[in-house]
């Protein structure tokens, strides 16, 4: 679903804190009913490489809207299980690979 309008979307550039990393939004990649996809790098450090994420962010966008400063989601309080639900489904859990077995 393309992107409803340029209001409901983060700015390029913006940076989002995260626990582990900070990620900087380098695109749109789509618009659904609970939110948006963005394409983010994680800025290189110590001359590490940067890598790229895709990123959701809560915004279901009949009933969403921007604050003034164009970042923070404002949802109405009714909502407020739906918020709660969707950030413990989707709450990052780190991923270990597997060692690689005999080749």
């Amino acid at each position: 679903m393309p992107i409803k309008s340029p209001s409901d979307i983060l700015p390029l550039g913006s940076i989002i804190h995260g626990r582990y990393s900070d990620y900087r939004i380098e695109g749109y990649l789509y618009q659904d009913g609970f939110g948006v996809l963005y394409k983010a790098v994680s800025p290189s450090r110590n001359g590490m490489a940067e890598n790229e994420f895709v990123i959701r962010e809560h915004f279901m966008y009949r009933c969403s809207s921007r604050g003034d400063d164009r970042c923070t989601v404002v949802t109405p309080e009714d909502l407020e299980p739906t918020v709660a639900n969707f950030l413990s489904m989707f709450n990052i859990v780190p991923r270990f690979r597997q060692p690689r077995r005999g080749l």
